[in-house]
C-alpha cells in the first residue's frame, strides 16, 4: 500500500515515471535478490 500511495502522490506532483520508479526501488529495496522486472518503455 505504501508503494502505491507514494507513486500516486509523486505522479500527482508531476514526477516522471522514471523518477518515480527510481525512488520506489531505492526506498523499498529488500535485502537479497529481487525480480528482474523490466523498465516500462519511455
Amino acid at each position: 500500500m505504501d508503494i502505491a500511495r507514494d507513486a500516486m502522490m509523486m505522479h500527482e506532483k508531476g514526477e516522471n515515471l522514471k523518477d518515480i520508479r527510481t525512488h520506489i526501488e531505492e526506498k523499498y529495496q529488500a535485502p537479497g535478490r529481487g525480480t528482474p522486472t523490466p523498465l516500462p518503455p519511455v
